[in-house]
């Protein structure tokens, strides 16, 4: 047993356990789902870009930003926060515009093209 984390099992524990999770325990599963690194955990965590609580919101916007390519799930709730979140300099969300940058295949880009369009963000 080297301390590694079993992706899928934890992934069910999540989503089985994500409602009954108080603040501290959600911040800690939503790392742990970021270093799982697969599309299902990606999105688990980007589901929770807008939780009431600032601390899951950090955790969850720090996962996503650092994401080498995101999938079109995860762009279209990146989307969705930023377009929320689009008068706020103070919310956290202006930190995923990068993730706009970062699409993993057309329709990913199309829904980062169409978010850049409603923020009136032009990519050259």
């Amino acid at each position: 047993m080297g301390g590694e984390i079993d992706g899928p099992e934890f992934l069910g524990y999540y989503r089985q356990q994500v409602d009954a999770m108080d603040t501290s325990h959600l911040e800690l599963a939503l790392g742990i789902l970021g270093r799982i690194g697969t599309d299902d955990a990606h999105f688990e965590v980007a589901r929770q870009l807008n939780h009431s609580d600032f601390s899951v919101r950090f955790v969850a916007t720090k996962v996503i930003a650092n994401m080498a390519t995101i999938d079109q799930d995860v762009m279209g709730l990146v989307a969705e926060c930023l377009v929320a979140h689009a008068g706020d300099a103070m919310d956290l969300a202006h930190e995923l515009r990068t993730a706009l940058d970062r699409p993993a295949n057309a329709e990913a880009r199309r829904i980062a093209t169409e978010c850049r369009m409603k923020l009136g963000l032009a990519k050259a």
